[in-house]
């Protein structure tokens, strides 16, 4: 297992000062501790509106966990659950859940992530980050040229997975269902690099471990996410706020 995360996550405490959107903006990624646990959210949906006009897009209204300001509960429910899209959501199992940008879906995806833990799993449950830069630092230029010229499908079109101005894009699992939608399987290099991809960023990920009132903020143009998997039964519940 690899060790709980100490960079590129920069960390604060409750009340943060007011430059801390500057901090987030240079790390990638902002761990705040001991945000309160309003029943409103107001403290997580006061520092999402210090950031941008949130995302209402994805909301999970169809499986009741949506809260007022667009605040989604991410919990496992029993049974399989589909999102409005008649797709599995991911979110609510307790499965592990690989690495991806959220609404890779969209044309301009939102550009933060936030997410307040209300309850850990005693076990599990950790979040996986990486960021653009431990993928290309490493990366031959093979690698580098199929990230940034290979397109893979979307709902949203054809897209690279890093584009020209630095901007991350991945979710293995739009891709493949945008390839199955179309009725156009992915071509043997795509189904290939896409493969390579999934192993590559899994093995370059750092975990995080949060705590009951620990936020954590991410660039979802820079930072890929996914988390581990943990006992269905844990309790374990996040509130997510996307912002555009």
């Amino acid at each position: 297992k690899r060790p709980a995360l100490a960079a590129p996550v920069a960390a604060l405490s409750w009340p943060p000062p007011l430059d801390w959107p500057q901090h987030l903006r240079t790390a990638g990624a902002l761990r705040i501790r001991d945000v309160p646990l309003h029943p409103e959210n107001q403290a997580l949906r006061a520092l999402a509106a210090e950031l941008g006009p949130v995302s209402t897009r994805g909301l999970s209204h169809r499986a009741g966990l949506v809260e007022s300001g667009a605040v989604q509960r991410v919990e496992a429910l029993p049974g399989p659950v589909l999102d409005q899209y008649a797709k599995s959501l991911r979110s609510a199992g307790s499965d592990a859940f690989a690495l991806h940008s959220d609404e890779s879906f969209c044309l301009r995806p939102a550009r933060w992530v936030l997410l307040h833990c209300w309850q850990p799993a005693e076990r599990g449950g950790d979040t996986l980050l990486l960021a653009v830069e431990e993928i290309l630092e490493p990366a031959t230029r093979e690698v580098r040229i199929a990230l940034e010229q290979l397109r893979l499908p979307y709902p949203c079109g054809d897209r690279v997975t890093i584009e020209t101005s630095g901007v991350l894009r991945f979710n293995a699992e739009e891709i493949e269902s945008a390839a199955l939608r179309r009725g156009v399987p992915l071509s043997l290099p795509q189904r290939a690099w896409l493969a390579r991809f999934e192993q590559r960023f899994a093995r370059q990920a750092s975990r995080l471990r949060m705590d009951a009132g620990d936020l954590l903020i991410i660039d979802n143009w820079r930072m890929l996410h996914g988390r581990t998997a943990f006992d269905a039964s844990s309790g374990r519940l996040l509130k997510r706020l996307r912002v555009l």
